[in-house]
């Protein structure tokens, strides 16, 4: 039977010596029937690991035209690829496993269990799961700091914010923590909502220990300020101008309905008022119920909820609870 290696490669028609890659198109040498250099290949450049060739055995078959029993031997070639551990498909893998743990509330020995086995070896059998360490202290941590950057990207960019915060207790393991909440509205007026921060809060509610908590997240995000140069007399006469002819307009157009949705109304007349939407996205910005940072500590509820989860310590689970609101909110790009 031919070589699995033969799956990856396509022979030339003219040059039967040469076969080109399916993967990277690079053309390899085969002379002879070789597949040396093919193997080589898959090996090095795209991480793939071909088991060795078990022995060939013979086998008694009888012929059907002399009906004499004869000695053969049948090939029993049995190429598998295995993935490296650094290939690009065991890493996706790696990454799809630790997000499933972190949007499921999932235990760490999850990839020690029998049933997550089996399923991950009907799944891709090619695949050798990880350690329970590997995910818990390299790839979950690596995730949650991809993701923070990605937030900071966010709402550098951002010119109005509005914050919501809210701590929570559980009585079971002792954890206490604290979030904060970032909401605003682009300048589609599509209202946007990440949290910043879930960190330990060990010491008694008071208003100073919460401002100092909030204090310490924001001082994660701070940029240094930019200095513009401030407007000329003729810059501030001209714009108020502006203005107040908006407003005159403003006035003269039909208003949405209280019982409307304003982002609509905004969203279709911002090219008409674009001074009063930009202050519009300012006032919009501030969310109109604190369920946001509330669902955050539902979640948490759950986390510590599941008595599989219940030694989860703090500084972990704040990671979790970041990553876990975070992720569908950046479209899992990070």
């Amino acid at each position: 039977m031919p070589s699995e290696v033969w799956s990856h490669f396509t022979k030339e028609v003219e040059d039967p010596d040469k076969a080109q890659c399916k993967l990277c198109k690079e053309w390899k040498s085969c002379k002879g029937g070789s597949t040396k250099c093919l193997r080589d290949h898959l090996t090095i450049k795209h991480k793939m690991n071909l088991l060795k060739r078990k022995a060939d055995k013979e086998v008694v078959v009888i012929d059907p035209l002399s009906g004499l029993r004869k000695v053969t031997k049948q090939s029993t070639l049995n190429y598998r690829l295995k993935l490296k551990p650094d290939s690009i498909q065991a890493k996706e893998i790696d990454y799809a496993i630790a997000e499933f743990m972190i949007l499921k509330n999932q235990p760490y020995r999850i990839v020690e269990t029998d049933g997550f086995k089996r399923l991950i070896a009907k799944l891709t059998p090619d695949y050798e799961i990880p350690s329970r360490p590997h995910f818990s202290e390299k790839l979950i941590p690596e995730i949650v700091a991809k993701i923070k950057r990605v937030i900071k990207d966010q709402i550098s960019n951002v010119q109005f914010l509005s914050f919501t915060t809210n701590a929570w207790s559980d009585s079971t393991s002792g954890v206490s923590l604290i979030s904060l909440t970032a909401h605003w509205v682009d300048e589609d007026f599509v209202r946007h909502n990440v949290v910043l921060a879930a960190l330990s809060f060990d010491e008694s509610h008071t208003a100073a220990h919460i401002a100092s908590k909030l204090k310490d997240i924001m001082s994660l995000f701070n940029e240094e300020e930019v200095n513009a140069d401030p407007p000329t007399v003729n810059e501030e006469s001209s714009v108020n101008s502006k203005i107040t002819d908006e407003i005159r307009h403003y006035r003269s157009v039909t208003r949405p309905d209280p019982s409307s949705c304003p982002y609509q109304w905004w969203s279709s007349y911002k090219g008409q008022f674009p001074f009063l939407a930009k202050a519009t996205r300012c006032y919009l910005s501030a969310p109109p119920t604190s369920v946001p940072s509330e669902r955050l500590f539902s979640g948490a509820s759950l986390l510590y909820g599941d008595k599989l989860r219940s030694c989860l310590d703090g500084g972990k689970a704040k990671g979790f609870i970041l990553a876990k609101f975070n992720l569908k909110r950046i479209d899992f790009k990070y």
